[in-house]
């Protein structure tokens, strides 16, 4: 997020591990598009209703 904004993070890794920016590691270095969505259902006789929040990103759900 910072290397995408032009910013520094100013941590260093605590460990040998270390991470790519999402635009190195996606194919042709396109960050996918994503999305969050959410689904009621109609609520019942009792009053209640069950709410579904989900995101997308490219196809996926």
């Amino acid at each position: 997020m910072a290397n995408a904004s032009g910013m520094s993070a100013g941590t260093k890794s605590k460990d040998k591990l270390i991470g790519r920016v999402i635009t190195e590691a996606m194919p042709n270095s396109a960050t996918p598009q994503a999305t969050t969505e959410t689904l009621r259902s109609q609520r019942g006789l009792s009053g209640l209703r069950t709410v579904l929040k989900f995101q997308r990103v490219g196809d996926q759900r």
